[in-house]
């Protein structure tokens, strides 16, 4: 569930339109202009969606689209470093949903190719990797992707899920370790995992978490 104060509106996430704005995601940031759904908590995260299409002679044979996180012009201003780590990490999912994609659309074409399905009959794989915020905040920011795939022909899709944490001020990825110094704490995981939830659910803070986790 995620928190009421975010207020993200999917219908309104465009592609950028012009070379200027798909400039603004890789760099991480994206001006006022630009047609994209904005939460409402700073630093101000906006998702901007691109899309994917491969087709043969004119018919689709997968489509779909990936987000990429960037900041207003105003909190990159704010968050300079943050813009960075973001701007990094659209390389990666944009790099890594179009590879996917590419060998969804392969496995399509070899379907399509071994059961003799016609121009007219066939239906297109799809490919949707959406971002779901979770906290956005002078400390962290956090949200996590959802990949959902489909192949004619297969019994049905299939949804992975990663979870992202930026450190607000450095704009450094946050792993688990960087978190937790001893992963064998399993008392310690448990702690962590409550603590987050508990903020997906409610929006607000667990607690001190070094406390609880050093007590752990």
């Amino acid at each position: 569930v995620m928190p009421t104060s975010f207020k993200i509106d999917d219908s309104a996430v465009l592609m950028p339109a012009s070379e200027e704005e798909a400039a603004d995601v890789e760099q991480g940031s994206v001006s006022g202009n630009s047609q994209v759904s904005q939460a409402v908590l700073p630093p101000e995260l906006i998702l901007s969606k691109c899309y994917l299409l491969e087709s043969d002679n004119y018919e689709s044979i997968a489509d779909g689209y990936f987000q990429a996180a960037l900041l207003s012009e105003e909190s990159a201003k704010k968050y300079p470093a943050l813009s960075s780590g973001l701007a990094e990490f659209n390389k990666q999912i944009s790099a890594s949903c179009r590879e996917d994609f590419k060998e969804l659309a392969d496995k399509a074409r070899q379907y399509i190719a071994e059961n003799g399905i016609s121009d007219e009959d066939r239906a297109s794989a799809t490919f949707e990797s959406r971002i779901v915020p979770v906290r956005q905040d002078d400390k962290a920011v956090s949200f996590f992707t959802s990949c959902y795939s489909f192949l004619p022909g297969a019994a049905g899709g299939t949804t992975t899920f990663r979870g992202i944490t930026l450190d607000t001020a450095s704009g450094k990825m946050i792993s688990l370790k960087d978190i937790i110094r001893d992963l064998n704490n399993k008392k310690a995981l448990v702690i962590a995992v409550n603590e987050n939830l508990r903020f997906m659910s409610t929006g607000d803070p667990a607690g001190d978490r070094e406390e609880s986790v050093s007590e752990a």
